[in-house]
C-alpha cells in the first residue's frame, strides 16, 4: 500500500509533476528516481480527483525531443504490466498486440480505465493525525 499526501491544490500543479521524465522515458536516468508502484499510484491519485492522462501526456511533449516521445507507450505498457495479474504484459500475448495496435488516445483511455480497476483509494491517517490518501493495487 502507498500513502500519498491529497490533491489539495487545482490539478495544473500536480499535472506538471507527473509532466515530468520521471514518468514517461522509462530509458532516461530518473525512472528509477521513484519505483513503478509509487508512479501507479501517483497517477491514480491524479486520475481519481478529475485530472486527464491525455492533459499530461501533452504538457511532457512540449519542448521534448521525438526520441523521447517515443518512450510514452513502452512506459504505458510498463504501467499496465504492472496492473496485470502476474504483474507483467508479456510482448507475445494476444492483449499485448491488441493494445499495441490502437493509436495512443484509446492506448490511454484504456490505461485509465485499468488504473480505476486496479488501483483501490481509502482515506487514512499518518502519523501525524493528518489526513492521507491509501492506494493499493489489485492485479486484474
Amino acid at each position: 500500500m502507498i500513502t500519498l499526501k491529497p490533491i489539495r491544490d487545482d490539478l495544473v500543479e500536480y499535472e506538471q509533476t507527473l509532466g515530468m521524465q520521471e514518468y514517461w522515458d522509462d530509458l532516461g536516468s530518473y525512472w528509477s528516481d521513484s519505483k513503478l508502484e509509487k508512479k501507479i499510484a501517483m497517477l491514480a491519485r491524479f486520475v481519481f480527483a478529475g485530472g486527464k492522462i491525455e492533459d499530461v501526456l501533452e504538457r511532457y511533449r512540449d519542448g521534448i525531443s521525438e526520441e523521447r516521445a517515443r518512450r510514452v507507450k513502452p512506459c504505458i505498457f510498463r504501467y499496465l504490466g504492472a496492473l496485470m495479474p502476474d504483474g507483467n504484459l508479456d510482448k507475445h500475448s494476444s492483449l499485448y498486440q491488441e493494445l499495441d495496435s490502437l493509436p495512443e488516445s484509446e492506448l490511454v483511455s484504456r490505461f485509465t480505465e485499468k488504473l480505476r480497476e486496479c488501483v483501490k483509494e481509502s482515506e487514512g491517517r499518518d502519523s501525524d493525525d493528518k489526513i492521507c490518501m491509501n492506494y493499493e493495487i489489485v492485479r486484474k
